[in-house]
């Protein structure tokens, strides 16, 4: 009996065929009944195979190595890796709409080993991963660090746009001035932070130790959290949604620890150790992990509290 085949005649339109199963070639015959259906159909064969490559770039110690093999001294401060960072292409928006899989095959990384200090906040680009090297990376603040009027003061900041980027270890250390925070993902989507130990002393009502703010489907994971009994939040995630929050160390902040705060929808915050809160300030009142009023439709389970002044407020 006739089978119906659906196949792409034009952009947003589409086309039955109906064809002998004794009889295969007869839908190529109408698919290719017209010049331009060839055209367009290579033209859609041409996108739909348009891929990233995986780069993988090397610095230790303020030295890169490029795939080529080539060497270049770039330095220890951010503002000179974030220059680096213009070595890998920017993100073509369509090809990476077309893009199926998003893993170590099309993925660019930075490998990275030593101590750096940040002079200006590092923005990561989309499709990219700041992966340590063994146990020696480090960021801390520089003594000349200054915030540009278009981003946040976090040592390490996912922007708006960014999207399938992460951090992957280091330590991220903020504590030399309480205005910063260690890493923020701000209206990003599918970005993670994984395995890093964040420090702070911020002090502040928007701003926390590590923060999710806006976009969806950000992850927090596998981290030593702390905030030295001075940082207000520990982990901070606020009008986002899908995000994740587990398998953390999160310790020694004062206000709202685990907060999932306002318009927060859709998320989960498990499998964490929360210990050693204060007693609280103006940001918040001690809580291990607080969920705000407006936030809804969200997962808190199998978390492990431990000598908190207060342990979890809805």
């Amino acid at each position: 009996s006739p089978r119906r085949v659906a196949f792409l005649d034009s952009p947003g339109r589409f086309q039955l065929a109906l064809y002998q199963s004794q009889h295969p070639t007869a839908l190529f015959s109408a698919m290719f009944a017209s010049p331009v259906k060839v055209l367009f159909l290579l033209f859609l064969v041409l996108k739909i195979t348009t891929t990233f490559s995986s780069t993988v770039v090397t610095l230790a110690d303020g030295k890169a190595t490029f795939p080529d093999g080539s060497t270049r001294e770039v330095g220890v401060f951010s503002s000179q890796i974030q220059d680096l960072l213009n070595y890998f292409e920017p993100v073509d928006a369509e090809a990476m709409r077309l893009t199926t899989f998003y893993n170590s095959s099309v993925l660019r990384y930075l490998d990275i080993s030593g101590e750096y200090f940040v002079d200006t906040p590092l923005s990561l680009p989309s499709m990219f991963v700041l992966r340590a090297v063994g146990s020696s990376l480090s960021f801390s603040l520089a003594p000349n660090a200054t915030v540009p009027s278009d981003s946040p003061s976090s040592l390490v900041h996912i922007s708006a746009g960014v999207s399938y980027s992460a951090v992957l270890g280091g330590t991220f250390d903020a504590t030399a001035d309480a205005a910063w925070e260690a890493i923020r993902i701000e209206d990003g989507t599918h970005n993670s932070v994984r395995s890093v130990t964040a420090l702070s002393h911020v002090f502040e009502a928007w701003k926390s130790t590590v923060t999710i703010r806006g976009g969806t489907r950000n992850e927090l994971s596998h981290s030593l959290i702390d905030g030295g009994d001075k940082a207000g939040r520990c982990a901070w995630t606020i009008a986002t949604s899908y995000a994740l929050v587990h398998d953390n160390v999160i310790q020694k902040c004062i206000g709202h620890v685990l907060d999932l705060d306002a318009y927060t929808s859709s998320s989960a915050a498990y499998n964490n150790l929360i210990q050693d809160t204060g007693e609280g300030n103006t940001v918040g009142g001690g809580q291990a992990i607080f969920v705000e009023e407006t936030a809804s439709g969200n997962f808190v389970f199998n978390n492990t509290l431990r000598n908190n002044f207060n342990g979890v407020a809805v």
